[in-house]
């Protein structure tokens, strides 16, 4: 009878290693996360920000329906000294060719498509009669002709609105580089600026991006230097900081992968969420501390991460419920706010007790101090 074959010794993995192993593969999907956050929309048009069930909502929204939207439009305030001079209405004129070429331009409205009164369907400036006058001279028959035309041009001939109106096929960055790109080739005797709703809602797209940019890294820098006045460590610090940026990256990077554009209501969510990951993080720390004064390193996170990790849940979906209650309101936004916010306080939750425990164990070789408050009597 043969013998049995020999056992293979298969050596278990340290816990150093899995450690390792598993900040890898943490580090991993946040860069993954962090990839799939660069595609992420702002969102500036305050109409849709507004957007619910009340009776006023739903008037705008029927009007939209029936006229298009109102902040689709580019308006395009075109000035100049005078725009009957021969060569101001010649770059005008140049002007509106350039931006029907451009991508994204499904049509021009401007002066020179007013209808006749006499003859709708030819524009008044095409008149045969007019066609050998000065340009200043053609402009101001159209001003005395054409009632609409006051809306349009002043009457001193300095400033006249083109309404750019948008091809939906196109994507909104791109339309909006080759616009800026077309107006950029207007000439010397011009001078071109974008005005009305589409350009507030590009301006509030940028503000969006700007405070986003600008309050992370200060949030963040904040926690940080609180966590070193608590500890009086950069390990501890460190331990306290990286936790919520894990969280915020995961966050945006579901929302850019479910097309989720953060608006004036949704950009709140991020601060948001580094604050309760950092105040989670310190929570456990700090229990890390308290436990480690009687007990080595490795049972100190162990017992720590048992007796708290109650609390943090309970924090958590106490604060993911205020956040869902938003759901009952009925608005668009107020939902997706509530949605992105419970999301992201499970999150916050989930990455604390997956990263703080192995990072406190490769970072620090005994337990770490508690937090120093000192306040008399609270240590």
């Amino acid at each position: 009878m043969d013998d049995p074959p020999p056992a293979v010794y298969v050596p278990a993995m340290t816990r150093r290693a899995r450690d390792i192993g598993l900040l890898l593969v943490v580090l991993v999907l946040t860069a993954l996360a962090a990839w799939s956050a660069a595609g992420l929309r702002m969102q500036g048009d305050l109409s849709k920000v507004l957007k619910g069930t009340s009776e006023p909502y739903a008037r705008f929204a029927e009007f939209q329906e029936t006229f298009g939207s109102v902040g689709g439009d580019a308006i395009v305030a075109v000035e100049a000294t005078d725009l009957g001079a021969p060569a101001a209405f010649a770059a005008l004129e140049d002007l509106l060719i350039e931006l029907q070429l451009t991508e994204g331009v499904a049509g021009v409205v401007s002066v020179f498509g007013l209808g006749d009164p006499e003859d709708t369907a030819r524009p008044f400036l095409r008149r045969p009669e007019l066609q050998d006058l000065p340009p200043a001279e053609r402009l101001d028959r159209l001003h005395g002709a054409v009632p609409i035309a006051a809306e349009m041009i002043s009457e001193d001939r300095a400033l006249t609105l083109v309404t750019v109106i948008p091809d939906e096929s196109v994507e909104a960055p791109r339309r909006a580089a080759a616009l800026e790109a077309a107006l950029a080739t207007a000439g010397p005797e011009l001078t071109v600026d974008r005005v009305g709703l589409s350009r507030l809602h590009e301006g509030v797209q940028d503000a969006l991006k700007r405070d986003q940019l600008r309050l992370t890294p200060i949030s963040m820098a904040i926690s940080t230097l609180l966590a070193l006045l608590l500890f009086r460590s950069w390990r501890a610090a460190a331990i306290c900081a990286i936790p919520p940026v894990i969280a915020l990256a995961w966050t945006l990077g579901i929302q850019a992968a479910a097309g989720v554009e953060v608006d004036p209501l949704v950009a709140m969510v991020p601060t948001l969420i580094l604050v309760l990951g950092f105040a989670d993080a310190v929570h456990l720390h700090h229990a890390v501390g308290i436990a480690g004064r009687t007990r080595p390193l490795p049972d100190a996170i162990d017992h720590a991460v048992r007796e708290v990790w109650p609390a943090l849940l309970l924090t958590s979906i106490t604060t993911a419920l205020a956040f869902l209650s938003l759901l009952l309101v009925g608005s668009p936004t107020l939902s997706t706010v509530a949605l992105v916010g419970a999301g992201g306080l499970t999150l916050v939750f989930a990455v604390v007790l997956l990263v703080v425990p192995p990072l406190t164990r490769l970072l620090l070789t005994g337990p770490p101090e508690p937090a120093r408050i000192g306040i008399p009597g609270m240590g």
